[in-house]
């Protein structure tokens, strides 16, 4: 089968969008599907037999930008896209999303020619707009977009969802319309158990990694490393390395035993995780987060080491009932910092949790979770 793979940022292989197009095209390409990769002018390269690589004129927006430059970057190049996969051979499209205006461009059109489209829903908008502050959910506006929105999911051929919580949120807000579930998940040759927990002339490292934009929750975190420096008896640190404005907002305070490494390469970020001791998450409650599973549970989870996450979402949830790690709500600092204070004064028990998560860990690779995504396809 021809498949055109809808991916505006596939061959950068630094953030989500990447890694999981990436991981979907190799998996369909070794089912022996014939694949044209449509995406934005990245730089890289993706050498996998069966796969064309189709470059757009321009680069997928950065999410620093503003976002009404975004919005116009997004509209350019989603239009370029749409034009491309006119032109390439296509029994299927599938288009991931975000990038939300690009899905609906590439929707539209693949709507309008008849083409069977299948969606990859990582995040839910309109309503991320909404939580963001951009929009009212009771203006005009948010009401169209919504109800546009809901028509490029009824007529799309199957909708497939990255939590169980976002696919029961569409199906309650489709009423009736069958949303399958294929996760998220660590790339098993980036991130795998490395660190023996035996103590060595080091401080225990704490480590959280990716975008802390709107969803990070910096009033906690400045509480919880404050609670810590007075808590905890035994040398240790807390490593942040990624992007977003709330980061230059923590580096400029200088917090004790924070140190903030910016934004680096995957194989970077990836042996740092490897090496950490305790992973943490924590996010606002706003409803994505709430419906939400971080990609870097899963990499700590890869990594062997225990996770520490707010709020009680479905991956806080999910490390809590595998024995992989602690979950609280948004909000009980106190109680999050105790419970770091207590795996890093505690190696045994590190120990312990990460022995068990190094048994269990194999099913929840990306690798495995795009078996799952390409039977959905066609089942």
């Amino acid at each position: 089968m021809d498949i055109a793979l809808v991916v505006p940022d596939f061959l950068s292989g630094t953030n989500a969008l990447s890694v999981r197009g990436q991981a979907i095209a190799r998996e369909l390409a070794r089912c022996g599907h014939r694949i044209t990769i449509l995406c934005g002018a990245d730089k890289g390269s993706f050498d996998v037999d069966g796969v064309i690589i189709k470059k757009g004129r321009f680069k997928l927006p950065s999410n620093t930008m503003p976002l009404w430059m975004r919005a116009v970057g997004e509209a350019m190049l989603g239009i370029n896209i749409a034009w491309k996969l006119l032109f390439v051979k296509k029994d299927r499209v599938v288009v991931t999303t975000p990038p939300f205006i690009i899905m609906l461009i590439v929707a539209f059109v693949s709507r309008i020619f008849r083409i069977p489209y299948i969606l990859d829903v990582r995040d839910l908008y309109p309503e991320v707009y909404a939580n963001a502050g951009v929009v009212s959910r009771n203006s005009s506006f948010f009401k169209l977009i919504d109800w546009f929105v809901c028509g490029v999911y009824r007529s799309a051929f199957k909708i497939v969802a990255v939590t169980k919580e976002v696919a029961t949120y569409l199906e309650d807000k489709l009423k009736g319309r069958e949303v399958f579930v294929a996760m998220n998940g660590y790339v098993s040759d980036r991130f795998y158990p490395e660190n023996s927990f035996i103590p060595v002339d080091r401080p225990v490292t704490v480590i959280c990694h990716g975008n802390f934009g709107e969803l990070f929750d910096e009033i906690s975190f400045i509480e919880i490393a404050s609670n810590l420096r007075r808590m905890v008896k035994i040398p240790y640190e807390i490593v942040l390395i990624g992007f977003g404005k709330k980061l230059e907002g923590l580096r400029e305070k200088s917090l004790p035993n924070v140190h903030i490494l910016g934004r680096m390469s995957q194989g970077d970020v990836a042996k740092h995780v490897r090496n950490a001791d305790i992973g943490i998450s924590l996010h606002l409650p706003y409803d994505e987060s709430c419906r939400g599973f971080a990609v870097k549970v899963f990499e700590y989870i890869g990594s062997g080491i225990p996770s520490v996450v707010t709020p009680k979402n479905e991956g806080g949830r999910f490390v809590v009932e595998r024995g992989f790690g602690f979950s609280f709500a948004q909000g009980e600092c106190g109680n999050v910092a105790g419970c770091i204070q207590m795996l890093i004064e505690d190696a045994e028990l590190r120990l312990k949790i990460s022995k068990h998560i190094q048994n269990d860990r194999g099913e929840f690779s990306l690798e495995n979770q795009v078996v799952v995504f390409s039977r959905v396809l066609f089942e």
